[in-house]
């Protein structure tokens, strides 16, 4: 039976100070020449003489980092015979200890094209502490509309985690083609999480984890794709009503009305396209919901609204998930639709094909 979990000092499931934190191995049939090892996330137990049942080890304030950890043990008697404890997890918060944003840049002339951003452990309290091959990286987006004061929220993205396969020669690992971008009239805010992980499989060795958190990055798209992406209107879903889509009550087979309003960058000689995706109620991806137009060329009357959604990309978005598009103009992006997907039922087939994007891992991003 595994030994019991570390008692932790300051006491409780959050830690919100660097100062005086320890551990405390507990164990209750010590004999006299039993010595302890204790375990903080990734972080080695301390140097020289080996810990002591029951007695606290002071944490080194340059293993705290806000984020998420795991604390263990283990114990090992006089003539070799080794025990583990059980993991207690202590979420980290508030500490003034966090790791720099990630830095972001477009990952081409439009938000179709997303953006691209480079990730590293970069921080001021722990200098030895590095990105490393087999980390994962989670990144947490959000999408703003700047025509509101404060800004208004239109979206959370948290796509499924990159593991870095390569680091570059200043620790950096470089995620691409992440979307969404930010169009004209919009900001992105980007932060991310790092894990480190340790598993030693099924035997009784605990896994060591920890996770460190990091400060938060913002571009906005008339900064990276300049003014001229500010002509073109936001799309229009005609079968929303409130900035709801209720599938349900939708014509059995029908598409999602999709309409682009009339603008005078686009001309009969103009290439639209029409991009969309859909994320569940946390604000994860769904695969199978995203989507792209071929391009349309020749429009002639405009608003437009020849071009609809596929019923079956929006019937695979989950109940309380949402779904987003926007058209690009010979390359340039619109700022970008969203409607809540409320009532879905099984998805019929679709009398219209699209082509699906290229994204790389669960749908989002190429790894580099």
């Amino acid at each position: 039976m595994p030994l019991s979990p570390p008692l932790l000092h300051p006491p409780g499931d959050e830690l919100k100070t660097i100062s005086n934190v320890t551990e405390t191995p507990q164990v209750s049939d010590v004999g006299s020449n039993d010595t302890t090892a204790l375990f903080w996330g990734r972080f080695e137990p301390p140097a020289g003489t080996p810990g002591s049942p029951n007695k606290p080890v002071d944490i080194a304030k340059t293993q705290i980092c806000d984020g998420m950890v795991e604390v263990w043990y283990s114990a090992e008697d006089a003539i070799g015979n080794v025990s583990y404890s059980e993991s207690a997890s202590v979420t980290v918060a508030g500490t003034g200890q966090i790791l720099a944003a990630p830095v972001l840049v477009p990952a081409g002339n439009a938000p179709a094209a997303g953006m691209n951003v480079t990730v590293s452990m970069s921080n001021s309290f722990n200098l030895a502490t590095k990105l490393e091959i087999d980390d994962n990286v989670h990144l947490h987006i959000k999408l703003w509309d700047l025509g509101a004061s404060p800004w208004k929220l239109i979206d959370s993205y948290n796509p499924e985690p990159y593991p870095v396969d390569s680091v570059g020669p200043n620790g950096t690992f470089e995620i691409r083609g992440v979307r969404p971008a930010p169009a004209a009239g919009q900001a992105v805010t980007v932060s991310m999480e790092i894990e480190k992980i340790i598993d030693y499989g099924d035997g009784p060795v605990p896994r060591r984890y920890q996770s460190f958190l990091s400060t938060e990055a913002s571009a906005q798209g008339s900064d990276w794709y300049g003014a001229q992406g500010n002509t073109l209107p936001q799309p229009i879903f005609t079968d929303a009503s409130n900035g709801t889509i209720v599938v349900d009550q939708l014509p059995a087979y029908a598409d999602i009305g999709f309409e682009i309003p009339s603008t005078a960058p686009i001309t009969s000689s103009s290439t639209v396209q029409i991009i969309g995706w859909g994320t569940d109620q946390p604000g994860q991806i769904v695969p199978a919901t995203t989507w792209s137009s071929d391009p349309i060329t020749g429009i002639t009357r405009l608003p437009y609204t020849g071009t609809p959604i596929p019923r079956d990309k929006v019937n695979a978005v989950p109940d309380q998930g949402h779904y987003n598009a926007y058209y690009t103009v010979d390359g340039k992006g619109s700022p970008q639709a969203t409607a809540l997907i409320r009532n879905n039922g099984t998805p019929p087939p679709s009398g219209q094909t699209g082509t699906l994007w290229g994204w790389g891992l669960a749908g989002w991003g190429t790894l580099g």
